[in-house]
């Protein structure tokens, strides 16, 4: 089972995506049995399973014909932002306080080696995800969200179609959006919705390949 190592992964999310590993171990196996047609492997999730479903259109675009990606992190970079880290901002923000600096770094962690280590930590992030391979796309794709998401910013979303239109792949993406949905879709009407648009979709463009 997973363990201690599987749990504090020094190799995972914005540092190397190495949990990846693991989806395209299983769409290998998938592959290599005798009852599954290869050529027709999808894959679908929410939010982290999102984004590895957009890990695996990218970065195997030969073994994933077509995903569904619901709330999906593109970028590890304007995620990490959104979510206030800091280890990717030259000038990371900082809530107002007494005497406190609204932007960072801190008197405690400004040094020379500051801007080196967001810089070097941006380009881990950018390579971490999906972002930097979405030219490799290939199979088909719908993107689903909730427009008031408060957990995965919707500029994601927004992210993915704009960057497979600049590469001139938008005929590629489809998009769902629900209007005032927060992440994972709070009402039933929205998730029932979302289900059957996931089933219908790969349904249909696994079975048109």
């Amino acid at each position: 089972g997973y363990g201690h190592d599987f749990r504090v992964c020094k190799s995972c999310m914005w540092k190397g995506a190495a949990e990846y590993g693991d989806v395209r171990a299983a769409g290998a196996l998938l592959a290599s049995l005798k009852q599954v047609d290869g050529s027709k492997i999808g894959l679908y999730g929410l939010s982290y399973g999102g984004l590895n479903t957009m890990q695996g259109l990218v970065r195997d675009p030969d073994l994933f014909k077509a995903g569904v990606a619901n709330a999906p992190v593109f970028n590890w970079i304007s995620q990490a932002r959104r979510d206030g880290a800091k280890y990717v901002d030259v000038q990371p923000q900082y809530r107002r306080g007494f005497h406190a600096l609204e932007t960072g770094p801190l008197s405690d962690e400004a040094s020379p080696e500051w801007l080196q280590r967001a810089l070097e930590n941006q380009a881990e992030a950018y390579k971490s995800s999906p972002a930097s391979l979405i030219q490799n796309l290939k199979g088909q794709l719908l993107v689903i969200q909730g427009d008031a998401d408060d957990e995965v910013a919707f500029s994601e979303s927004i992210g993915i179609v704009r960057a497979l239109r600049k590469a001139g792949l938008g005929r590629y993406v489809q998009t769902l959006v629900f209007p005032d949905e927060t992440h994972g879709l709070a009402k039933y009407k929205s998730q029932l919705q979302a289900a059957e648009a996931t089933a219908s979709f790969l349904l249909e463009t696994l079975n048109a390949s």
